[in-house]
């Protein structure tokens, strides 16, 4: 039998919600084209369409029935590709049976068999999350996702969450929390300020003020301006920083910049969050 090529693998593996996503996402956009090789008219098809639209409405990450469509999809290629050496969904359709729907819902039932949960995970379940229905959805998705290995969805979630804090930024406390965890990782004491008239952190040891940029617009620039005066001629600082988040459009952070390219302060640098870190160990090379 012929090895299965680069896409027939790619379709073959699963990561995560979103590799079930883009998989069935494919297909649908297939179904949708005006040479589709599907039966639109057909029973199984038309089930299968319903399904994505019901994904689509209510978030792919919050379906399990998307594992357990995506799953069965997955077997229906490694079949074609068994007897043919290859499976290319833009050409060659799936035969989807009349009774799709019971297909999903059979298969999710016996997902949630209590046999797929490992030795006392309901337990230390109970224990970390008292709250019923979100300890429930956390099972679900434990059984659903993990084969029941409640370490990997814990591990899964904080991993996630240092990920969406530390590249994202996605929220201002997201933003805040990232610079913590910088100076935190590099043992630098700082205060954390909320006052109007100081920036955002103070750290001693270096002389350095960091002031977080969550969004920007002209009308900003004279109260940013305004904190980075203080702060330089209150607390004498040596270096001051205005971090904004990774994805902020190119020309907010340009805009920013050029308070720093003006001069007003010599000591000023206009940088992304993933710029921080190199940032930081660069000034205590100088300093330390």
């Amino acid at each position: 039998m012929p090895p299965a090529d680069g896409e027939t693998s790619r379709h073959l593996a699963r990561n995560n919600w979103r590799d079930d996503r883009d998989l069935l996402e494919e297909i649908a956009s297939v179904i949708d084209r005006i040479d589709t090789p599907y039966d639109r008219l057909n029973s199984g098809v038309r089930c299968f369409r319903e399904w994505v639209k019901s994904f689509r409405s209510h978030g792919y990450d919050r379906c399990p029935e998307a594992i357990v469509l995506a799953s069965w999809v997955r077997e229906r290629v490694a079949d074609v590709t068994r007897r043919e050496g290859s499976c290319d969904l833009t050409t060659r359709p799936i035969s989807f049976p009349v009774d799709l729907d019971a297909v999903v819902r059979q298969r999710r039932n016996e997902s949630k068999a209590p046999e797929t949960s490992p030795p006392n995970s309901d337990s230390i379940l109970q224990q970390l999350i008292p709250d019923s229905k979100l300890r429930n959805f956390a099972l679900e998705r434990i059984r659903s996702i993990f084969n029941g290995n409640i370490t990997e969805y814990l591990h899964s979630l904080v991993r996630k969450d240092r990920e969406s804090i530390q590249n994202h930024g996605g929220r201002i406390s997201d933003l805040l929390g990232a610079c913590r965890q910088q100076l935190d990782e590099r043992k630098l004491e700082f205060s954390q300020n909320f006052s109007p008239s100081q920036t955002d952190f103070w750290i001693p040891e270096i002389n350095l003020g960091i002031e977080v940029v969550f969004d920007w617009d002209s009308s900003k620039e004279f109260e940013l301006t305004r904190v980075l005066g203080d702060t330089a001629y209150r607390l004498e600082a040596r270096s001051l920083v205005a971090v904004t988040p990774n994805d902020m459009p190119d020309h907010q952070f340009q805009a920013i910049k050029k308070i720093e390219e003006g001069g007003a302060f010599e000591n000023l640098s206009v940088i992304r969050l993933n710029a921080l870190e190199g940032y930081l160990e660069d000034i205590l090379t100088r300093t330390r």
